[in-house]
């Protein structure tokens, strides 16, 4: 629990360095994270499926589709939306 969002940040970030020397980087995989918590991770806006990314701050605009952080709070599964639940049933199943 302690320090997820540095954590994992740190362990997607870590994946995302996949090219070897002289690589092209347009040739990165994408890594996109999924972590399953057992608890709350922003008390102030509990929630049970969100996705972070990297966008602009004023624009909104997405930097990269290539790096995600999926993150599903399974202590908060009546939180679920149906959006949450079309998500998970297309694109992850």
């Amino acid at each position: 629990e302690h320090n997820w969002p540095e954590r994992s940040i740190s362990y997607a970030a870590r994946s995302f360095d996949n090219l070897n020397a002289g690589d092209d980087y347009v040739n990165v995989m994408p890594v996109h994270s999924i972590g399953f918590l057992d608890f709350t991770l922003f008390p102030e806006a509990p929630e049970f499926y969100a996705t972070y990314q990297l966008q602009n701050v004023k624009t909104g605009q997405l930097y990269s589709s290539k790096f995600s952080i999926h993150v599903l709070e399974l202590n908060k599964i009546e939180l679920a939306t149906e959006e949450d639940t079309h998500i998970w049933t297309y694109n992850f199943v």
